[in-house]
This record gives structure tokens, sequence and C-alpha cells, in this order.
């Protein structure tokens, strides 16, 4: 009886070390993300397939004012606005290319795991995209 107090204490310590070092999945989409792998093809026509991205990669940002970004290799920030239409779609309204005004669209994603698989729409290049969260 008299051990019951330190078995409890460490019952109680163990379990928060153990949930100190699980990281919390993801469950929305707001955030920095940074893509691991993308599905993707090296001309029009051709067979995809999965590669890495180069160095410097593929970034998506999402912030709680409903601002997006979206970072390529060649260091181009495509911009704008962007809600959330379900749990598997996003409308995004580009809105910093003067070029060609402002441009909607509605895009799809699957958030599984904590990571996001982002669907592009295109049927060549980048197709279909995986991001884990980034710092």
């Amino acid at each position: 009886m008299k051990n019951i107090p330190a078995l409890i204490a460490i019952l109680v310590i163990t379990g928060l070390l153990a949930c100190s070092k699980h990281k919390a999945e993801k469950t929305s989409i707001i955030g920095k993300w940074v893509c691991t792998d993308f599905l993707g093809n090296d001309y029009w026509g051709g067979p995809g397939y999965w590669k890495k991205p180069k160095d410097n990669g593929l970034q998506l940002d999402f912030t709680t004012d409903g601002k997006f970004s979206r970072k390529y290799h060649d260091n181009v920030i495509y911009a704008g606005d962007f809600t959330v239409l379900s749990d598997t779609s996003v409308q995004l309204t580009v809105t910093n290319i003067p070029q060609i005004g402002n441009v909607t669209s509605i895009s799809y994603y699957r958030l599984t795991g904590g990571q996001l698989t982002w669907y592009t729409g295109m049927t060549e290049g980048s197709m279909i995209e995986k991001y884990e969260p980034g710092e």
C-alpha cells in the first residue's frame, strides 16, 4: 500500500513523457506545407512517375486569414485568397499576377495521417503532390 503513490507518480510521468514525443497530426490545411514527392511527367503525353522535388522544393502556405501562397522551384510566388469549400476542396483566387487579372479555380486535396495530398488538376507536369507540415 505504501508503494501506490509512487506507482501512480511513475505512471503519470511516463504518460507525460510519451505524450510529449508524439507529434500531433494536422487536421486542417492551415499552415506551411513542404512537398516531399510529386507525380509528374517530362513531356506532354509522357508517362507519369513519382519523383522528389529539387533542392528548394515546392511549398504551400495557407494562413488563418484566408491567404495562400505557392512557391515553385524558380522562386516565383503565386499568392491570393482561399476558401475551404469542403473536407476535400478549396477555392483559390490568384491575385498577384497583374498580367492575367484575378483567376479563380477549385483544387482538390486529401488530409491523411497528417499529410496533405494535393491534386493539381493538370494532366502533365506536376499532377499530384504530397506534402508534409513545414516549419
